[in-house]
């Protein structure tokens, strides 16, 4: 699990996780009950707000979790909305 700042065109950094699940015979991991355990254990503005199952996390060669490659992963589909508009 990584939790990233969603930046937004208002400068807002709103917190999102980035979740990899493991498969087990227990009952699956939805977003809707990973965002009520984290609002029972932090401060409302900390809170998760979006959350997002992916393959894998990217790591660095020490294993160290790449929290700017998943930045830049959320980031082009802003940026080609963002294009497309400045064209028409």
């Amino acid at each position: 699990c990584c939790v990233r700042g969603l930046d937004w065109a208002t400068g807002d950094e709103i917190p999102k996780a980035f979740v990899v699940l493991k498969v087990n015979g227990e009952r699956p991991l939805t977003a809707e009950t990973l965002m009520e355990y984290v609002a029972s254990k932090v401060a409302g503005y900390k809170r998760v707000r979006e959350v997002e199952f992916i393959a894998a996390i990217p790591k660095s060669l020490s294993g160290k979790i790449l929290r700017r490659q998943l930045q830049l992963q959320q980031d082009k589909p802003v940026e080609a909305a963002r294009s497309t508009r400045s064209r028409l």
